[in-house]
């Protein structure tokens, strides 16, 4: 496990992979090409995939030029792969048999292959897949993708401290047309997520599974939700707090409204109906569907121990922001600041 800088706690990755049909590229976020601070490129893309009936999942990608980047060859027999670093100038002229980039996978574009339709899978970095991405994704196009989840938080415009989740783009491809109607249709969305149990409380919706997940530089808050019963009786039993675990489930998206009672004059028609105004956000659950038993530590997370990395995380940020941290950390885990970000999906 990589351990995380100033923390010395091993890294909790969570990943992703969703289904669906793309929404959401004609709208004016969905690229963005603009200079950093300092001068420097900087590359994002955010889309929608709607992956159910009513069930969007927003998913992003962030790139900038970077100084290297690496090629990795399998090894031999269980042998770790054999990694090459190359000049980010040569990154798209470096060939050596075996080495492959380590970077995002695209499929976007169809190729022939033995006398078939293939995807033509190209493994770019992060900065050229957002220019990719931009210019070969359009709407309606049933793709598959598989990604990290990256967890932060941020202080909101009174000083609230929020929590947030947003899904990276690892891996971007075409895939079979996703059909909602279809007699066997089931919604692809799943997660898979290790992380310190804190607590479970029961909800009226299920139960509430408090969190806490090491990033590399952070410790973050965030909860996931259990409707099995059964699975929940075993947490509250057999997982106590600082007890780490990996856990795997689902993901489902909620849109959140506001309710808006219209007018009660008397027009002679009566009553008005209760109409729900759409505020644009859709809102994530985790929903926990298993968990590994033997994934079950209580030696590496202990109260301790999270208690001094999380102290060492509170100097680290008050020092960013007493003195700044350059833009050099685009692709950071944390940073709090005053203005508003992006705590839901953005609908748009």
């Amino acid at each position: 496990m990589a351990k995380t800088k100033g923390l010395e706690l091993p890294q909790q990755r969570g990943t992703f992979e969703v289904k669906g049909i793309v929404i959401g590229t004609q709208k004016e976020k969905f690229a963005t090409s603009t200079k950093t601070k300092t001068g420097k490129d900087f590359r994002s893309v955010n889309f929608g995939i709607t992956f159910d009936k009513n069930q969007t999942l927003f998913v992003g990608l962030t790139g900038m030029p970077q100084e290297k980047v690496y090629f990795s060859k399998k090894g031999e027999k269980g042998a770790k792969p054999d990694v090459k670093t190359v000049d980010w100038k040569d990154r798209h002229t470096f060939k050596n048999e075996g080495y492959t980039l380590i970077g995002v996978n695209c499929g976007l574009v169809k190729t022939t292959k033995d006398g078939k339709e293939v995807n033509d899978i190209q493994r770019l970095t992060p900065f050229d897949a957002c220019k990719y991405i931009e210019e070969n994704l359009k709407d309606g196009e049933s793709v598959y993708i598989r990604g990290n989840i990256e967890y932060s938080h941020y202080a909101n415009q009174a000083g609230e401290l929020q929590h947030n989740s947003k899904l990276v783009i690892t891996q971007i491809s075409l895939c079979k047309p996703v059909d909602f109607e279809a007699t066997d249709f089931a919604p692809d969305a799943q997660f898979t997520q290790p992380f310190v149990f804190m607590g479970i409380s029961k909800e009226e919706s299920g139960f509430l599974v408090d969190a806490k997940v090491v990033n590399y530089a952070t410790v973050e808050d965030t909860q996931f939700t259990i409707e099995n019963e059964k699975l929940a009786t075993n947490f509250k039993k057999n997982v106590k707090p600082y007890t780490a675990l990996k856990t795997w489930g689902d993901i489902r998206t909620l849109k959140n409204t506001d309710t808006v009672e219209e007018s009660t004059s008397d027009d002679g028609w009566g009553e008005k109906n209760a109409m729900d105004r759409v505020t644009g956000q859709y809102r994530k659950t985790f929903i926990i569907t298993g968990a590994d038993p033997e994934s079950l530590d209580r030696e590496t997370f202990t109260e301790s121990l999270l208690d001094k990395a999380i102290e060492t995380m509170n100097a680290n940020e008050s020092a960013k922001k007493d003195f700044g941290d350059g833009d050099e950390d685009w692709g950071g885990d944390s940073k709090i600041s005053g203005e508003k970000k992006n705590d839901d999906d953005e609908a748009w």
